[in-house]
C-alpha cells in the first residue's frame, strides 16, 4: 500500500479560511513533525518557503494548509511524561521542543524592563592541569544597562565586572526584544546576526548554538522563547531520548545533538542541563542551568576603568592587586 504524501494528506482535508503568517509558519512546522516528513527533517526553517511555493504551483492552495492546522489540533501531542504516563518514544524531537515552546510561552514576562538578568549555573570541566574535571559555580548578573558583574567560585571568587550585555550571536538586551517571534523570520534574524555579509552560509549547528545561548543566558520574552524552540524543532540531527534525571536530581527528558546532549522540561520550556564533548578521550563538559530570572539588584564590584584583578575589598597600584591590611 501506499503512503499517502503530504499533499494527499492535505487535499483530503480542504480549505477552511485565510491564513495569517503566524498560524502558517507554526501550522506548516507542527504539521511536519507530527507526520515526520524526511525532506523537513533535513532542512532549516528558512528552506520551507521553497516547499510551499511549490505546492502552490501545483495549485495546492495556501488555505489547505489552515486546514491542516485544523486537523493538527484535533490529534493531540503524545504526553512527553517525567515519571509516567505515555512513553515519550512515542513522540518526536520536534513535538518535544513544540510542546517546551508552548509551555515557555505561558510563562509571565517580567524581564523587559528589569535591571538585571540573574542566571546561576554548575560548570564541570575537563582540566588537562589537574587530569580531572573541575566543578565551578557560576553567578551571572547580566545588566540591562549598568555592567555585568559574575562570581565564578573556581575562577573569580569575588564580584568582578563584565562588559555590558550581549546575547547569542551579539544581541543587546534592548534588540533582543524587537526580535521577529515568527519562527522563519526569527531564524532569519538570528542568521544575519552571526553572519551578516553571508546569512545564508550559516550552518544548522551554528543557528542551534544562537537559539541555545538565548534559552539559557538572557533575558527573552515568553513569546520569543516559544519562536525559538520552534526554530530548534526545524533543524536536522535532533534524536529523543528517554526520560531521565539531570545531575541535581530534576526530571526531565533527554534529546541528542552532535557532540552534545541535552535535558529538556518540556512542562516548564527550561533546559536543565547540557553535555559536550570535545574529545573521546575526556569526560563532557557539564553546564546545569539552576536559575534565571530578573533582579532589580547586583552585588557592588570595582570600577570598570580600575586594572583587572582589583576587587572591592582591594586597592590597586600598578595593576596589581594591593591587601589595604599589608600597607602600601
Amino acid at each position: 500500500m501506499n503512503t499517502p504524501t503530504l499533499d494527499d494528506r492535505l487535499t483530503s482535508i480542504g480549505p477552511t479560511g485565510s491564513p495569517d503568517s503566524d498560524g502558517l509558519a507554526d501550522a506548516y512546522a507542527q504539521l511536519s513533525a507530527r507526520l515526520e516528513l524526511p525532506a523537513l527533517d533535513v532542512a532549516p526553517p528558512s528552506a520551507v518557503v521553497q516547499p510551499l511555493r511549490r505546492r502552490r504551483a501545483r495549485r495546492i492552495s495556501l488555505t489547505v494548509l489552515v486546514g491542516a492546522a485544523a486537523a493538527f489540533a484535533i490529534v493531540a501531542i503524545p504526553v512527553l511524561s517525567t515519571g509516567g504516563g505515555t512513553p515519550v518514544s512515542t513522540a518526536s524531537a520536534a513535538e518535544l521542543f513544540i510542546r517546551a515552546g508552548q509551555a515557555a510561552g505561558e510563562q509571565p514576562d517580567a524581564a523587559r524592563d528589569a535591571a538585571y538578568w540573574h542566571s546561576v549555573q554548575i560548570s564541570d570541566v575537563w582540566s588537562d592541569t589537574s587530569n580531572a574535571v573541575e566543578s565551578s559555580r557560576i553567578e551571572t548578573w547580566t545588566g540591562h544597562q549598568d555592567w555585568s558583574v559574575v562570581i565564578d567560585s573556581a575562577r573569580l571568587p569575588e564580584p568582578t565586572l563584565r562588559n555590558r550585555a550581549l546575547f547569542g550571536p551579539g544581541i543587546t538586551w534592548d534588540e533582543l526584544f524587537a526580535l521577529p517571534t515568527e519562527p522563519i523570520a526569527l531564524e532569519e534574524a538570528l542568521r544575519r546576526y552571526s553572519d551578516p555579509a553571508s546569512p545564508d552560509s550559516m550552518s544548522a549547528q551554528t543557528v542551534w548554538g544562537s537559539v541555545e545561548d538565548l534559552l539559557v543566558n538572557s533575558p527573552a520574552s515568553p513569546a520569543l522563547r516559544q519562536a525559538l524552540w520552534q526554530v530548534a524543532a526545524q533543524l536536522p540531527d535532533t534524536k529523543l531520548g528517554g526520560d531521565v534525571t539531570d545531575s541535581t536530581g530534576r526530571p526531565g527528558v533527554q534529546v541528542t545533538r552532535p557532540y552534545e546532549e541535552l535535558i529538556v522540561d518540556p512542562d516548564t520550556g527550561r533546559l536543565l542541563e547540557r553535555l559536550r564533548w570535545d574529545s573521546t578521550d575526556n569526560p563532557p563538559y557539564r553546564d546545569t542551568f539552576l536559575e534565571q530570572g530578573p533582579a532589580d539588584t547586583a552585588p557592588a564590584a570595582p570600577d570598570p576603568d580600575l586594572p583587572l584583578g582589583c576587587t572591592l575589598d582591594k586597592n590597586c597600584d600598578g595593576g596589581q592587586a594591593v591587601d589595604p591590611s599589608a600597607g602600601g
